[in-house]
C-alpha cells in the first residue's frame, strides 16, 4: 500500500514504509522549495537555498498527485508562485 511521499523536518524522504537521509535537518523558518517534473516524472527540493538532487526512489510519479502540507502548532505556510531566474 502507498501512503505517499514525504520529506520530514529530520531530512529524511520517505515513501510508504522505506526511508532515507536526503538533506540536513531543518527546522524554524526553514525555505523548502519544491521541484516536481511531471514531463519527466520526478521530484527534488531545495532547502534553505541549496537544491538537492532529484529523489530516485520517486522516479515515475504517478500522472495524478495530491499535495499536502503538514504542519506543527503555531506553524506558517506561504506559497508562492514559481519564478523563473534570469
Amino acid at each position: 500500500m502507498n501512503f505517499g511521499r514525504v520529506l520530514d523536518i529530520k531530512g529524511i524522504y520517505i515513501n510508504s514504509d522505506k526511508g532515507s537521509s536526503y538533506c540536513p535537518p531543518f527546522g524554524d523558518g526553514a525555505i523548502i522549495t519544491v521541484h516536481m517534473d511531471m514531463n519527466k516524472r520526478t521530484c527534488a527540493f531545495t532547502v534553505n537555498g541549496t537544491r538537492y538532487q532529484e529523489v530516485s526512489e520517486w522516479n515515475n510519479l504517478p500522472s495524478k498527485l495530491y499535495p499536502v502540507v503538514s504542519l506543527g502548532h503555531f506553524a506558517k505556510l506561504r506559497i508562492q508562485p514559481h519564478r523563473k531566474n534570469g
